[in-house]
């Protein structure tokens, strides 16, 4: 499941997929190129469910297999997750809970990418934010029917993380205001204006 690969061999693979993918882009950016629509949810809330849903979906799409990739600017040696949806998956919780415990979980969250073989949708992940947003590229009713994750409104992201001047500790309440404009006009706003609007 687990492939050792260079960084070389990863930018190969991200080529696959970048009519629809902007691999040196981060979130808040735009990281999706003509997408239909899509779906912001929380990291957490967004993986309680194992990624069943997601091999469900790829099955759905008669997929072959599903790719996780990090972040293309990973710099060493780097590792990916191929999973063949031909073999029977046996105990994938517990072996997505083995690769936390080796950091390469982690590596995948880490504005890592997740896609199947027929590249109708790709999810962006990212640990800093917390986040995961799932872009969709051919018609599919089914993306929302399968995912057990309930994505984010605008209104409900906006509930979630626009930050409202609070007390500080050593900060004064105007400190705290600038602050808070400071990361809404670093990250909220551009994550409602290319992922919502």
């Amino acid at each position: 499941m687990i492939k050792e690969i260079t960084p070389n061999d990863l930018k190969m693979i991200y080529l696959n997929i970048d009519s629809v993918f902007l691999s040196e882009r981060r979130m808040p950016q735009q990281v999706f190129k003509d997408v239909l629509f899509t779906l912001v949810f929380d990291l957490e809330d967004f993986m309680k469910h194992n990624l069943e849903d997601i091999i469900a979906l790829s099955k759905f799409d008669q997929a072959r297999k599903i790719i996780w990739l990090p972040s293309v600017g990973v710099p060493e040696d780097v590792q990916i997750l191929e999973l063949n949806l031909n073999e029977q998956i046996i105990d994938f919780s517990n072996y997505l809970k083995k690769l936390w415990q080796d950091d390469t979980l982690f590596f995948l969250f880490d504005y890592g990418c997740l896609f199947n073989d027929q590249k109708k949708w790709i999810i962006h992940f990212s640990i800093e934010l917390e986040i995961v947003v799932l872009g969709v590229f051919e018609e599919n009713k089914n993306v929302n029917s399968i995912i057990k994750a309930t994505p984010y409104t605008k209104e409900t992201f906006l509930k979630e993380y626009e930050n409202f001047p609070e007390d500080y500790l050593n900060l004064s309440h105007k400190a705290a205001e600038k602050e808070a404009r400071i990361m809404n006009e670093a990250v909220v706003y551009p994550m409602i204006k290319n992922y919502f609007d």
